[in-house]
């Protein structure tokens, strides 16, 4: 196997930090090379008995061990241990896996609960990977709380209780709590559509909010709030036939509009509705006003003064009541009140605002109409405009369109191929512009274009730093604040072999150097420091 020299491959002041291991198997010739990151060379070792399959796939743990198993890994499969290795390094050894709840045993810290199934006897239990207890039945009504992946046991915060969901269509939910080994039973859904169940966030370490769904059409979406050590304390938040209740974080509230198919307080209808608001810490709801033109959740504007955006449509008098020539941006406050017309123009739909409110980007169309849909929010509509796609980034301080970007042509069969994103409160990536590849603009008194090569890799988790091609072909970090460009992979390295960033922080990656022409093999894997 290839051993790289980092000077072969990295520009100052990117550095090596360590080597990492790496295990690549040999089918061909029955051996595993391991790259051995202290003594910085490869090693072979041959398979061990049994192992004779063709495709081997390998993870590397946490202990500095690697796990290898013939048939794959597969959550929902039977692990079978007989298939399956632990090779260890430090000794070149292997050995079978440890096994716990019919799974690969975890490593300490690592593991989950999970449900297992003796469905001979109708009942189902809790188990833990990392340790193997197993708990009394589970006390569900239906015997069967198999469906882990669809229902996963989640632990709280402080891992004092677990909770479980039990059955298909409906479910009952339990929690468990851990010191006193007691179920409790917490009560069941009534629609028969709750196939996918997940924990939403824990309000606090009792206090849980569940999001429950079917994987098809009508949606139904379902939420609830539960105290896990309360008996019987399952609350629905919100559930209806095609509302999609929007949930916000800070604080945990949902808002939503009902909505029955076709009637959703839309132009012409004699039944007009007002959003809807619940709120998860104090069990709260309440419900607005209709108001005229404006309907749906709207977006609230990043600013603090909780302001929504609305794109209210402009009907003309045909009676088809989906489409419109244009819409209004309509800027409205629930609580004083105040109404304010924005910019009228072909608005598809609002993409994002910049993170402190002031921007926001629009999608506009070209073809003279404007695509509604009452069942999504407005700014989430799949709206596919045709001719050019075309974005306007619209001050709210101002009230003004300070720039319009045009990406290349695309037909009404594809999303828009021009894509954007912040980076910092005024400064906005766009991807695929129509005169360069790819664009960082920045706002203030003076607007300005930089055109950078964006590549497929990672960006640093501030996103002040983007992974990009220079002018000379090497790769790059195109630093956000200062504009500058360093040179960290040179261009001669990326001609010869496949390479893979994965950003560990803002200042740090690791980089995975693998054949070019067999990306599965592996050559090198490195910590590389950019100060």
């Amino acid at each position: 196997m290839l051993t790289i020299n980092p000077a072969d491959v990295l520009i100052a002041p990117a550095k090596l930090v360590n080597r990492l291991p790496i295990l690549e198997a040999d089918d061909a010739n029955r051996v595993f090379n391991y790259f051995d990151a202290q003594t910085i060379s490869w090693v072979k070792f041959a398979y061990p008995d049994g192992l004779d399959s063709e495709e081997n796939y390998t993870i590397s743990r946490s202990d500095g061990t690697f796990l290898i198993s013939s048939d794959g890994f597969c959550v929902m499969c039977a692990a079978d241990p007989l298939k399956s290795w632990v090779f260890e390094p430090s000794v070149g050894k292997f050995k079978h896996p440890e096994m716990a709840c019919g799974r690969f045993k975890d490593l300490p810290n690592e593991g989950y609960w999970t449900v297992i199934d003796d469905k001979s006897a109708g009942i189902s239990r809790l188990c833990s990977t990392e340790t193997g207890e197993v708990t009394a039945p589970i006390p569900s009504s239906n015997g069967s709380c198999s469906f882990d992946v669809d229902k996963p046991a989640v632990v709280s915060p402080n891992k004092q209780w677990i909770l479980v969901f039990c059955g298909d269509t409906d479910f009952a939910a339990y929690s468990y709590e851990i010191a006193t080994k007691t179920f409790r039973y917490l009560g069941s859904s009534k629609n028969g559509v709750s196939v996918y169940v997940e924990v939403v966030k824990w309000l606090d370490e009792d206090n849980a909010i569940i999001y429950a769904y079917p994987p098809w059409n009508p949606p139904s979406n379902t939420y609830y709030v539960v105290n896990v050590s309360k008996l019987g304390d399952l609350e629905e938040a919100a559930s209806d036939l095609y509302i999609a209740p929007f949930y916000y974080d800070d604080p945990p509230h949902l808002e939503w509009m009902p909505c029955e198919f076709g009637n959703c307080g839309r132009k012409g209808n004699e039944n007009h509705y007002g959003l809807e608001r619940y709120d998860f810490k104090t069990r709260t709801h309440i419900q607005y006003p209709y108001l005229d033109r404006i309907w749906g959740v709207g977006s609230v504007i990043p600013d603090g003064s909780g302001d929504r955006l609305y794109r209210s449509l402009n009907y003309d008098n045909r009676l088809d009541m989906w489409t419109a020539p244009s819409a209004t941006l309509i800027r409205y406050n629930y609580e004083t009140k105040q109404v304010i017309d924005l910019y009228t123009g072909e608005i598809e739909w609002f993409n994002s605002f910049s993170p402190d409110g002031r921007y926001v980007v629009l999608f506009i169309g070209h073809n003279k109409t404007v695509a509604a849909n009452a069942l999504l929010y407005e700014n989430q509509a799949n709206y596919k405009p045709d001719g050019q796609s075309t974005i306007q980034v619209f001050d709210l301080q101002t009230q003004k369109v300070v720039y319009t970007a045009v990406g290349e042509s695309w037909d009404t069969s594809e999303f828009a191929p021009i894509g954007v994103q912040w980076i910092t409160a005024n400064q906005l990536l766009i991807f695929q512009d129509g005169k360069y590849d790819d664009l960082v603009v920045t706002f203030g008194n003076q607007i300005t274009e930089k055109p950078i090569d964006l590549t497929a890799f990672n960006d640093s988790p501030d996103r002040q730093r983007l992974i990009v091609k220079d002018q000379n072909g090497n790769l790059a970090v195109y630093e956000v604040a200062s504009g500058n460009t360093i040179p960290i992979i040179s261009r001669e390295s990326l001609e010869k072999y496949s390479m893979v960033i994965h950003w560990n922080s803002n200042t740090d990656f690791d980089l995975r150097i693998s054949n070019k022409d067999h990306e599965d093999i592996q050559f090198a894997s490195w910590r590389v420091e950019v100060p």
